[in-house]
């Protein structure tokens, strides 16, 4: 709960609530912190061990893993492709969020979507 202020190395600030994490990359790579954190509002955070949250991000991995092959094989132009190349192109693909209305693709643009 509460609101929380990240000020990054690059001058950038981050407001966060309810939600937002911080400092996980860090956690996961054995690097130093690249932000300042600091409550703007009484707040509660809670830390999660780093085995804790490899173990649990592997999990969510493999899941994820397993849907986006399920994804790829459903395409037709792909439907005959053995479990194992199908695996490598899931591994290959990354995951975009757009917002409503966001231009995702324009005619005359080059094919590297």
């Amino acid at each position: 709960s509460g609101v929380l202020r990240a000020d990054d190395a690059h001058g950038r600030t981050r407001m966060l609530k309810v939600g937002d994490t911080f400092g996980e990359e860090a956690q996961l790579y054995s690097t130093t912190q690249v932000a300042t954190v600091q409550s703007v509002q009484e707040c509660m955070i809670w830390k999660i061990p780093k085995p804790v949250l490899r173990r649990t991000l592997i999990m969510l991995h493999a899941e994820s893993r397993s849907k986006a092959v399920e994804y790829v094989r459903a395409i037709p132009s792909f439907a005959g492709l053995d479990k194992a190349t199908a695996s490598s192109l899931a591994g290959a693909c990354t995951v975009h969020e757009y917002m409503p209305s966001a231009e995702i693709l324009r005619p005359g643009s080059l094919g590297s979507f």
